[in-house]
């Protein structure tokens, strides 16, 4: 394709890009795991692939007996912070080639190149400026919208038990024991997540900031050949781009990251007793759930001119209206005879 009929000879593009393909088998691309191409020992994901897990778990338990009662009492704390840096998302991880003989802006003023100068966006360039090689032409590269997504996880845990056995048998062998037990257990979750995605934050257009045409996306070409070459996309947490360029690069939080509360109340009671010489053996017992949920909604604070920005991404305000609520119980009963001793 001829992209400057007004110049002599074909003018090659300078903007293709490795497009889904109609019958591919994965996420609309055509998949082809060869070894050949892409060694086994390749990470596409780059150094800056990493998961960071940050967790406290702390028990308390407190045991006391009365003669025949049993008590035991136990909080328990759990809280967590996952961090998951992403350079290459998952639905897009693989290799692709460069099928561009001259860089983006080679036949126009792409608005950024020192050979587009004060030329309107789209201009045409004389003859004289045109030439820009694209040294990768022919190579494979990974690209990327960089993320990194986590987790917070807040959870208290209290349970009270307590057991009390009674022994008649004692005073006649047919009245057998009794063996009542109790269980108290409260538990109380919150639980957020959210994902950081890099834009250009300059503000030098007229789009969103989260608008497609402000998202920062990382390229590297690969070398699987050379002992120190690249195998894998460059780390974008600790690549600086240049402010001279127009651009200022910041992670910035994409969407709220919801706050939500589970609270479960259980509270339970058993029955056992083992009479007529313990023949028979007859059980009781009723235990009830309570579960509430709610979704904090109050609170986020949005980046200025954006879509799904957020400054502030955790709601803290939960509405006593958007809680939900399911209880439940079960009763069970049981009897077991046993009429011979051996059985």
């Amino acid at each position: 394709m001829d992209v400057r009929p007004d110049l002599e000879g074909i003018q090659a593009s300078g903007f293709w890009e490795p497009l889904p393909g109609p019958n591919s088998p994965i996420i609309g691309r055509v998949a082809d795991l060869n070894f050949d191409v892409v060694p086994e020992n390749a990470n596409l994901n780059g150094p800056g692939n990493r998961l960071d897990n940050h967790y406290t778990n702390s028990s308390i338990f407190v045991e006391q007996s009365f003669g025949d009662l049993s008590i035991e009492a136990g909080y328990n704390k759990f809280v967590s912070y996952l961090n998951s840096n992403f350079p290459v998302q998952w639905n897009i991880l693989g290799v692709k080639g460069d099928p561009n003989a001259v860089i983006p802006g080679a036949y126009y003023a792409d608005g950024d190149s020192s050979t587009a100068g004060d030329q309107s966006l789209g201009t045409p360039l004389p003859a004289s400026e045109i030439g820009r090689v694209n040294p990768f032409a022919g190579e494979l590269y990974v690209e990327s919208l960089a993320g990194q997504r986590y987790q917070v996880r807040d959870h208290d845990n209290y349970r009270v038990s307590a057991a009390y056995e009674l022994d008649l048998s004692e005073n006649n062998e047919w009245l057998g024991t009794h063996t009542i037990a109790g269980l108290w257990q409260y538990d109380d979750q919150i639980f957020s997540t959210g994902v950081y995605r890099q834009y250009n934050t300059n503000g030098n257009n007229n789009d969103l900031i989260d608008a497609a045409a402000n998202q920062i996306w990382h390229r590297t070409y690969l070398d699987f050949d050379s002992p120190d070459g690249l195998r894998g996309l460059h780390d974008p947490w600790n690549t600086q781009i240049p402010t001279d360029t127009g651009v200022r690069a910041e992670f910035l939080h994409f969407r709220t990251a919801p706050l939500r509360s589970t609270k479960n109340d259980s509270q339970m009671i058993a029955v056992q007793s083992k009479i007529l010489k313990d023949y028979l053996t007859l059980t009781a017992g009723y235990r009830e759930d309570t579960q509430k949920a709610n979704v904090a909604t109050l609170g986020a604070v949005k980046i200025p001119n954006s879509r799904n920005l957020y400054s502030q991404p955790v709601p803290r305000g939960f509405e006593k209206d958007r809680e939900s609520s399911f209880t439940g119980g079960t009763t069970t009963f049981g009897a077991v005879f046993r009429p011979l001793d051996w059985l």
